[in-house]
């Protein structure tokens, strides 16, 4: 197994036009049971954007820091191939791994599927606890966090607050690291939802064991795409009315086809 823990920083929270600023990648030895660093990747990105002062008030990054560092479409074709086969590690995965597929595939790379690998350290303490990434790394090593809303520090504390996970609640997790993936973890937690496949990063859509397609927001969350004339219908407002990111799009697309062309 691939093992790469990682963080990003960004212009700003929403899914669909953050840009990256700063990314760290560390590579683990996934058959060392401490987790032996193998290797790690930092680097300052140009969003070609300005950066919000708001948020440059939370992670510290300014538009002259990033100022002359390369573009994330430079260094995607790299990024890609290491993530692209790897079980990536991350606290509260979903919403860096929905900003690094997008900007991959902005920078015309395959991107990551919604249902990628992943060891989320924040699902994992939720099997004994439930705190942000500072108070956890905190409470396992016993010493303030300092440095946090910086992706190198960031991903090193995931990292250590994962080997002190495993170490200290050998008797309540699997010693599998495949079994700490995510997928693996909901199966064993919430039975129910095992055999949920989701369908975009945004995870509007899922679908189940038999493929059938359900919403997973809205007024139609739980209801099949299909299941009927309003279902449907509200597909195609979505295709051509609401402001959604392009993968959902995509979908929609494949379900229903592309928008009809004016009648002259």
């Amino acid at each position: 197994m691939q093992l790469f823990a990682f963080d990003l920083e960004t212009t700003g929270l929403d899914g669909n036009t953050a840009r990256i600023v700063e990314f760290c990648f560390i590579e683990l030895d996934a058959a060392d049971p401490g987790l032996r660093e193998l290797s790690r990747w930092s680097e300052l990105v140009d969003p070609q954007m300005a950066i919000p002062p708001e948020t440059t008030r939370v992670h510290g990054i300014t538009d002259e820091m990033v100022r002359g560092k390369p573009a994330f479409a430079a260094l995607a074709p790299r990024i890609q191939a290491i993530v692209q086969e790897a079980v990536l590690v991350a606290h509260n995965h979903k919403y860096d791994l929905e900003i690094l597929s997008r900007e991959l595939v902005r920078a015309g790379q395959p991107g990551l599927r919604p249902n990628h690998p992943c060891i989320d350290t924040q699902r994992v303490e939720s099997t004994v606890n439930s705190h942000g990434l500072a108070a956890t790394y905190e409470r396992y090593h016993g010493k303030p966090f300092d440095g946090a809303h910086r992706s190198q520090a960031d991903t090193e504390a995931c990292v250590a607050v994962l080997r002190a996970q495993r170490a200290t609640h050998a008797a309540k997790l699997p010693a599998d690291l495949e079994e700490l993936i995510v997928a693996n973890l909901e199966r064993r937690r919430n039975p129910e939802r095992a055999d949920r496949t989701w369908l975009d990063h945004g995870r509007k859509f899922y679908a189940d064991a038999a493929g059938t397609i359900f919403y997973n927001f809205g007024k139609f969350r739980g209801q099949a795409i299909f299941a009927s004339k309003e279902t449907k219908d509200y597909l195609s407002w979505m295709r051509d009315k609401a402001d959604f990111p392009d993968d959902i799009r995509a979908l929609l697309v494949s379900w229903i086809g592309p928008r009809p062309s004016p009648q002259p």
